[in-house]
This record gives structure tokens, sequence and C-alpha cells, in this order.
């Protein structure tokens, strides 16, 4: 939703992020009437995002995809609000909102390393941010030649679940609230115990409480669960001789024993070279071997203009 004119330039700018940069044809995903909602963080407008198998919307992409999901832009045309006091304009659609992504279409999006044309355009796997590469080389890959991965790290804690804000009885996830904790709980973690915790539910934010610790958190799928011993459980991705790049949250791990979407999910003793990450759980990896880490994925879309870090470019399949 842009807002009010507050400023003038001297030369007028090539576009507005996430619009249309041509007339034309665009194709839209297929999906039902109502069928893809925005997610329980909101939905980024101008950026790339995952519908996951129910219909749910993110920016972050393995956490949305889970094996299935599907890539399209978030177009400028969809019912923002502004709910920020006093601001005049937004770019996130607030979380149950029900919208539109596209699969083909000539639009602006912006890049912060730059862009030049011919360039393919990869979606960040954290957030859905353009980056700009050329075709089969996924910009910033770091690799670690004696990294290890191992599974079932685990935290005990006593909460309960409820369903957070239900619309239209669509998915937006629940509210955990932790009373008792023995361990800590990161970003990313696995709940299951009690008697009704639904398989993959996952922790997505902390909204309140001590950092990793009693609180109350923001899970992945909406359910009822009475206070009862829960258990959180992730992986611990140990990067021992980081060689080139930077990890980073949202990052996907491949390597020859490493399972299909292992996702750093938060930092533990690591911040981006050697050390230790959280990560999806799933497998482990108890010799050392050469683990690599992609930011971005590639899409369909090629850059069509120029663009100085930061700057907007268009975009297009061809």
């Amino acid at each position: 939703m842009t807002g009010f004119q507050n400023s003038m330039q001297y030369a007028p700018a090539p576009g507005i992020e996430g619009d249309w940069a041509s007339a034309n044809p665009h194709a839209s995903m297929l999906a039902s009437p109502g069928a893809l909602i925005s997610g329980p963080s909101g939905v980024t407008i101008g950026r790339f995002a995952w519908a996951g198998p129910t219909g749910i919307v993110q920016n972050n992409g393995a956490s949305a995809m889970n094996g299935a999901g599907r890539l399209g832009f978030v177009h400028k045309t969809q019912p923002a609000l502004i709910t920020t006091w006093l601001a005049g304009s937004t770019m996130v659609l607030q979380p149950g909102i029900s919208m539109v992504l596209f699969n083909r279409g000539d639009v602006f999006c912006r890049f912060a390393g730059g862009a030049t044309p011919n360039q393919k355009v990869y979606a960040n796997y954290a957030d859905g941010s353009a980056l700009a590469a050329a075709a089969g080389s996924p910009p910033d890959t770091p690799n670690t030649t004696a990294g290890t991965i191992q599974n079932a790290t685990n935290a005990t804690v006593v909460a309960s679940i409820a369903p957070v804000n239900p619309f239209d009885g669509k998915n937006l996830g629940g509210i955990m609230t932790v009373t008792a904790i023995t361990g800590t709980i990161p970003i990313g973690a696995i709940m299951s115990g009690g008697s009704t915790v639904v398989t993959g539910t996952q922790v997505l934010e902390q909204l309140s409480g001590t950092p990793g610790g009693v609180g109350v958190y923001l899970v992945s799928i909406a359910q009822t669960v009475a206070s009862a011993t829960l258990t959180a459980t992730w992986g611990v991705f140990t990067a021992a001789a980081t060689q080139t790049g930077l990890y980073n949250i949202g990052d996907l791990l491949t390597g020859s024993n490493v399972a299909a979407l292992t996702q750093i999910l938060s930092f533990l003793t690591g911040t981006g070279g050697v050390g230790t990450y959280a990560v999806t759980p799933g497998n482990t990896i108890s010799v050392g071997q050469t683990i690599n880490a992609y930011t971005a994925v590639e899409t369909p879309w090629y850059v069509e203009t120029y663009a100085a870090a930061g700057e907007l470019a268009k975009i297009s399949v061809r």
C-alpha cells in the first residue's frame, strides 16, 4: 500500500517495488478461491514467497515448503492494511489475509546487492528477497570441510497450546505458553509429546518471556493442547572449518548424507562462521564431511535492467 507523497526527487523513480513493469501478460498461481492465506508472520510485498501444502504463504522458504511448497512473487495489488500508528504506508500483508501469488509476469524487484541484465533471479530462503547471479550458480554458498550434524537435541517443557485467532477456519498457527523448562528452545524447534500435539508443530517466534525459556511462543499449527510435558527437538550443525562465505539463518544445508530441507533455524555459538547452529531435525552425521549451505533458490525470472545496490530492476520470465 503506497502512502501519501511527502518528498520530491530530482529524477522520477523507475517504478514501484512489487508493481508491474510492463503491460505484458502475467499469470497467477493456480489455487481455489481463498486457498492462499498469508502466514502467521505476514507476507512482504515485492518479494518471493512459498505456498505450503495447506495454503499458508510465507517469505521463509524451507519453513513454508515442508517438501511441497510452490514459489511465487508477491505483487503489490494485495489487501495490505496499515496497522502502525501514524505510518503512511506498509509493505506487509497482515496474517490471515486471502492473497495471490504470481508465477509469471514483468515486475519491479529490489536487489540489495545490485543486478545486471541477463542474470538469473534467486529467492532468498530466509526472507524471499531477490538476489542476482549467473544461472546455475546460487549466490553465497559457504561450505565446511569438517561439518557434523547431530539430531535429537532436546529441551523438556511444561506448556499448553491454543489456536491463534482462526480466520475462516484456516491454520494461522498456535500460541504456546511455556511455564517451566529444562534447557532452551531455539526458533525452529519441533514440538512433540502430550496427547494431541500435531506432528510437525514448529516454533516460529518467541513473543514474550525469557529468551529460549519460560514465555509465550508462536507455533506453526493451530491446535488445542492442555498443559502437559512436551519436548522441543532440533538438530545441531557444527561448522568446524568454514572456507567461503557466511552461514545465515534460513540457509539450506546439502551434502552426501544430509537430509533434504535441512535448514539453519537459529544461531547457537556460531554467528556465520565456525560454530554451532540449530537446524531442522531429521538426520545425524557423526563423521566430518563437506557440507554446503545454499542461501537462495533459482527462480524462473531473469534480470532485464541494471540496478545498483538497493535499487529496483525489471525482472521477467522468458
